[in-house]
């Protein structure tokens, strides 16, 4: 094995550790919310502060990460499917991220632990797959 395909295994062995933590949080997030979402919006910080409880939109959001867990899981799992499964997982993660954004813009930052929830919870994450999406962009136009 020459410097150069070390470099790559490593760097594939990274992106896919990346890929499967991203997978464990939204899985376990999404499927929290789908099996006890009352549970899961009074105990994660900030939640119940944006308005009544939906257990529709808990639900739905819940499903929603459950589908990005599920692209970034075959993404980690086949280094082939990386590229779709990242944009497949963007398509929320990313759309989320923004839609905190825009209040934060419009309302100010949340605060405490609320703020935190948010920023590990939300944009982390989105961030994290942009990232991993413009490295598996580019090792596969290198090879």
């Amino acid at each position: 094995m020459t410097v150069s395909t070390m470099a790559v295994a490593r760097g594939d062995a990274i992106t896919a550790g990346l890929l499967w933590a991203l997978a464990a949080m939204t899985l376990g997030n999404g499927i929290l919310m789908l099996a006890d979402g009352a549970t899961w919006f009074v105990q994660t910080p900030g939640v119940s502060a944006t308005g009544p409880f939906n257990p529709h939109l808990v639900a739905d959001v819940g499903a929603a990460y459950v589908g990005a867990g599920i692209a970034y899981a075959v993404g980690a799992r086949h280094a082939a499917w990386r590229l779709p499964a990242l944009l497949s997982a963007i398509g929320f993660m990313g759309i989320h991220a923004a839609a905190h954004i825009a209040g934060w813009l419009r309302n100010g930052c949340s605060t405490g632990l609320a703020f935190w929830t948010e920023l590990v919870g939300v944009i982390v994450p989105a961030l994290l797959t942009i990232v991993l999406l413009a490295v598996v962009a580019t090792s596969r136009r290198v090879a």
